[in-house]
């Protein structure tokens, strides 16, 4: 049922990217036996899941990892940024009716997103889930299309909206309001996008392709910005991704720009002092 796509016209849109440097910000994936933590064309660290080996999948990335199961029964686990498992499992209750798969996932801080591949609740299209941070109490917030037509998903902070990645239903990445109103849509020149997410540092998304290990960098009008592969990550069926809330999401300087902050504001009120003077 799900299968991957030749590659020819993305890797010959590829050769019109510019040289490949990797994501700005740490980019976490799972191909849903282990989780992978890169930045720039590092590969930082890799850890095999703590939920259900083959199943622990759909990621939401704040202050920690917290992710779940792709079918009804099966578990994700909660691990801190650096992949250290920290004693929780989330059990995957059957969302959107029960039964169906979910693959990506996302976070605004306040509650999870998922996309279900079908939808019981809906007939049998794919729709956009909204749980709590733990993984529960799940509701169906619009349906997206027939089975199996969308897969990745992640939170843009800059207009409170998710962008949603088509998987056998086209080759388009989509930006919906929490109610399902299209904002803008692009075509990515391939279909079988997974690990979508939101890079707050450069206000970019990031996504793979299906039998591929390749990374691909967007622009929110669709440009292919670079591609490319980073030493040590093979695996090709990288289906979950997300980045952690950065500063421009929560409002809350990171911890690694307090210092820079501080410098600022008191350079700040030297020049005041000066003025007043």
């Amino acid at each position: 049922m799900l299968r991957p796509l030749g590659l020819t016209f993305l890797l010959a849109a590829a050769g019109f990217a510019a040289s490949f440097t990797g994501p700005t910000s740490v980019y976490y994936l799972s191909d849903s036996n282990t989780m992978y933590k890169v930045q720039g064309l590092n590969l930082l660290s890799q850890w095999a899941v703590s939920g259900t080996p083959g199943f622990d999948l759909p990621m939401a990335v704040s202050t920690e990892i917290h992710s779940t199961g792709r079918s009804q029964g099966t578990a994700g686990a909660r691990y801190d940024l650096n992949g250290t498992y920290l004693g929780t499992t989330y059990t995957n209750p059957g969302y959107a009716g029960g039964g169906m798969d979910v693959w990506d996932g996302t976070t605004d801080t306040a509650h999870n997103y998922t996309v279900s591949t079908l939808c019981n609740l809906c007939g049998s299209d794919s729709s956009l889930i909204q749980t709590d941070l733990d993984w529960s109490n799940s509701v169906v917030l619009f349906n997206i299309g027939a089975g199996y037509d969308s897969l990745g998903v992640t939170y843009d902070p800059t207009n409170n909206s998710l962008w949603v990645s088509k998987w056998n239903g086209g080759t388009t990445i989509t930006d919906y309001t929490l109610s399902g109103t299209v904002i803008t849509q692009f075509d990515a020149g391939f279909a079988q996008i997974g690990a979508l997410a939101y890079d707050a540092a450069d206000d970019t998304l990031w996504a793979t392709n299906f039998g591929s290990n390749a990374l691909f960098q967007f622009n929110k009008s669709g440009t292919l910005l670079q591609s490319g592969t980073i030493a040590g990550l093979n695996s090709t069926t990288l289906w979950s991704g997300e980045m952690v809330q950065s500063a421009a999401q929560t409002g809350v300087p990171e911890p690694e720009t307090l210092p820079l902050f501080g410098l600022g504001m008191g350079a700040l009120a030297l020049v005041r002092r000066r003025r007043r003077g």
